[in-house]
């Protein structure tokens, strides 16, 4: 029986530690923005500032082009060219590590054929981690789910932020923001090496 007993908690462990393998330092869904209602250029962000421009708080009932999504954010606003607007989240504490950006990705289906001057930077704390100028690969049907990984080398503090240039009221759309901390391999297994030490003393 003792060889069952290792087993099962070898197996606890490892659950264990895939629980705590991420930690979620930011995260929204932008739904609770404007009483769930949604709004073409949006500024009262609970979490975000907009600068730049302007953007749509879209969905419920709202210019809805991705029923049953909640609400999401269309990064190019309905105001006179130019009207792309800069998001930008609440500062955050950053420590060390190895991160993923996270977010869904789709794009304005009444401007398909999206212009050749859209682009979309994203950036997290400084760091340029993607500039987008098509639509390629994403679809204008349903969310894409995308995800940027970086490490930072230090301790720091900054915002993620949603770049978007254009200028036809149409741009790339966006939900279900967050930042994960995804901890190095070897904390993982120390944190499994420790529970197993303790298991054995209870012995």
């Amino acid at each position: 029986m003792k060889p069952l007993g290792l087993c099962a908690s070898l197996a606890l462990l490892s659950s264990s530690a895939q629980a705590h393998a991420q930690t979620i330092v930011f995260s929204d869904d932008f739904d609770a923005e404007n009483g769930g209602v949604g709004r073409l250029n949006y500024e009262g962000f609970a979490q975000w500032s907009v600068s730049d421009g302007a953007l749509d708080l879209i969905g419920g009932g709202q210019s809805d082009f991705l029923p049953g999504n909640g609400l999401y954010l269309d990064l190019d606003g309905s105001l006179a060219n130019p009207d792309a607007a800069t998001l930008t989240s609440l500062a955050l504490d950053l420590v060390a590590g190895r991160y993923e950006l996270q977010f869904d990705l789709s794009y304005n289906a009444e401007f398909a054929s999206m212009r050749a001057s859209d682009l979309l930077d994203i950036r997290v704390a400084g760091l340029g981690l993607r500039s987008l100028t098509s639509v390629e690969g994403l679809s204008q049907d349903a969310f894409t789910p995308t995800v940027i990984g970086f490490d930072l080398e230090q301790a720091t503090r900054g915002s993620i932020v949603f770049d978007h240039l254009g200028g036809d009221n149409g741009g790339f759309i966006i939900d279900n923001v967050s930042l994960v901390l995804i901890p190095s391999p070897g904390a993982v297994t120390m944190l499994g090496v420790a529970g197993l030490g303790v298991g054995r003393r209870r012995r």
